[in-house]
């Protein structure tokens, strides 16, 4: 039987204004359209820094009263998802913009009206460069301002948890930038000259089989089981899960590295001179990069939006980047992506559970239980119960049905690799424990009988790096960036007169001198109060990049 063609919406006159039908179904009450909404806002409790999101406006009943009620810092986000009735809604849209505008010049500042058909558009929407400069959203509400929801319930449902996700997430990579943003570049201007020295990454170089190992607990089931056959892959280690897997007699092919800070470097002891590769992020900690004494390859994690890494890469100091994936078991799935031959060469993963069992974090011999073991005496225990039991802690279920401890930061990071990974062609999931993140399972002998036709000798394309004119590119990088804050500082300093234009055009190219301030989301501000801070970050990066050129 054919479906019916949908009906189109049409004006329904009631004793108090006008209502709309829809596929048989009245958007509005019969009696008193408007009624429902106003009610709603007069009810609303709205704080200050919020995002108001208003689904499936049609008529626009209640708009101007929600507008009149904003407090400060607040924006109005108006979607709508079905094609029909945005369009029938515009006229409507033109006219209720003509009466506000009347009243509220700058209505663009405090609302906007989007068609938002699927979860893409509306990711796109919540761009932070635009959405964060309208405003310091730290919450979201929700109102559906008419029966138009219904149709696309699910669809609006997910917007609801896509926006605090989205503002979750925000505010907790704000505040890694306010700890860590002045780190990062600091470690990436010590990094690119040790980058003249290294390889380069290759794009689709590894042939055989790619098993990814994390450090989590499951790692001391798999690892054993593997053992006989792991020549025959081309294994990928965290830095945490590299001693563990030399514990049973496991030799990695390549670490990877993404820490930049000290903590780091208890993963590499038992290291030095192992000849390992390594595969380091240009804002990991420099200390670990030859500790190794293997070859040495660069990344870069692109933790922020920043026209100063647009000018590492333009300057072709980068030769592959990542998004800001924020743990290192991610970045080493992107890593075996970006490596393997093609889509059927298959990629397996285990240590990334993404959950632990209480007081175990980790799996057996990691830096982290063995200075736990160290530390241990008559008071202190050898389990990490901190971790098992903090405000964010919850219990969960893992793979193996047994009960298991998360937080909000791994729950976050599983999440991102299901949506990254699970639809993947050829990546499976090899742990016997962990939670449920999507990606097909399979055991180990499942891996080791359905890969034996796969199986190619241990090959790796090497590409030589012509050093010395890298070496002139990094001189030549240096030293542009050295003489810009000089003139910067002169410039703040009054010593030089140049006009504000071309002040903040240096600066807009090196958000690294500020984007560690709490106010940096809001973009670069040429006011009095934040160059001041400014000047203050100038001389620490002057001082950092002349011992570079003076080291070179």
């Amino acid at each position: 039987m054919s479906e019916q063609p949908m009906q189109k919406p049409c004006l329904i006159e009631t004793g108090q204004g006008f209502s709309v039908l829809y596929n048989e179904r009245f958007l509005y009450s019969k009696y008193n359209p408007a009624n429902a909404i106003l009610r709603t806002i007069e009810k609303l409790n709205i704080k200050e820094n919020t995002l108001v999101l208003c689904f499936s406006p049609v008529l626009f009943y209640g708009l101007t009263e929600l507008i009149y009620k904003l407090p400060k810092n607040c924006f109005i986000l108006a979607l709508e998802c079905d094609e029909n009735l945005y369009n029938f809604s515009l006229s409507h849209y033109e006219n209720i913009l003509s009466i506000i505008k009347k009243e509220n010049k700058n209505l663009t500042q405090i609302f906007s009206y989007e068609f938002c058909p699927t979860i893409r558009s509306f990711s796109k929407i919540f761009d932070e460069e635009k959405l964060f400069k309208l405003g310091n959203f730290k919450r979201c509400i929700t109102l559906n301002f008419s029966a138009g929801t219904n149709f696309k319930t699910v669809q609006y449902d997910t917007f609801t948890k896509l926006a605090d996700d989205f503002i979750s997430t925000f505010w907790k990579n704000r505040i890694t930038l306010i700890k860590m943003g002045r780190l990062y570049a600091k470690n990436i201007f010590k990094n690119i000259i040790e980058n003249t020295k290294a390889e380069p990454l290759i794009k689709n170089s590894v042939k055989q089989n790619i098993i990814v190992f994390g450090a989590g607990p499951s790692l001391d089931n798999i690892a054993p089981q593997i053992k006989k056959y792991a020549d025959n892959y081309f294994i990928i280690s965290v830095d945490a899960s590299t001693i563990p897997l030399l514990k049973h007699g496991i030799i990695p092919d390549r670490i990877i590295a993404v820490e930049s800070q000290i903590a780091n470097e208890k993963s590499f002891i038992g290291l030095k001179n192992s000849k390992i590769p390594l595969i380091a992020d240009l804002t990991s900690r420099t200390n670990i990069i030859n500790v190794t004494g293997g070859d040495k390859y660069f990344f870069l994690s692109e933790y922020a939006k920043l026209n100063f890494l647009d000018r590492l890469k333009s300057a072709n100091l980068v030769n592959f980047s990542i998004p800001p994936v924020g743990s290192v078991g991610l970045a080493a799935m992107e890593i075996a992506l970006f490596l393997r031959y093609s889509e059927d060469t298959k990629i397996f993963f285990c240590g990334l559970d993404f959950c632990f069992e209480v007081g175990k974090t980790h799996c057996k011999e990691s830096s982290h239980i063995t200075s736990l073991l160290n530390s241990t005496n008559r008071i202190k225990t050898c389990e990490n119960l901190d971790s098992s039991f903090q405000n964010n802690s919850f219990f969960c279920k893992g793979k193996d049905g047994k009960t298991k401890v998360c937080n909000s930061t791994l729950l976050g990071y599983a999440k991102l690799f299901s949506a990254r990974y699970s639809m993947k062609k050829n990546i499976f999931d090899i742990g016997d424990v962990g939670i449920d993140i999507g990606s097909r399972y399979c055991s180990v002998e499942e891996m080791i009988q359905n890969t034996q036709s796969d199986i190619t000798s241990n090959e790796f394309n090497h590409y030589k790096n012509d050093e010395l004119s890298l070496l002139r590119k990094t001189n030549k990088f240096y030293e542009t960036e050295l003489n810009a804050l000089k003139k910067i500082k002169a410039m703040l300093t009054g010593k030089d007169k140049t006009e504000d234009k071309l002040l903040e055009k240096l600066l807009i190219e090196r958000e690294y001198l500020y984007l560690h301030f709490p106010d940096a989301h809001l973009g670069l501000k040429m006011e009095r109060s934040f160059l001041k801070r400014i000047r203050a970050e100038l001389d620490f990066f002057i001082k950092d990049i002349e011992a570079r050129i003076q080291n070179n």
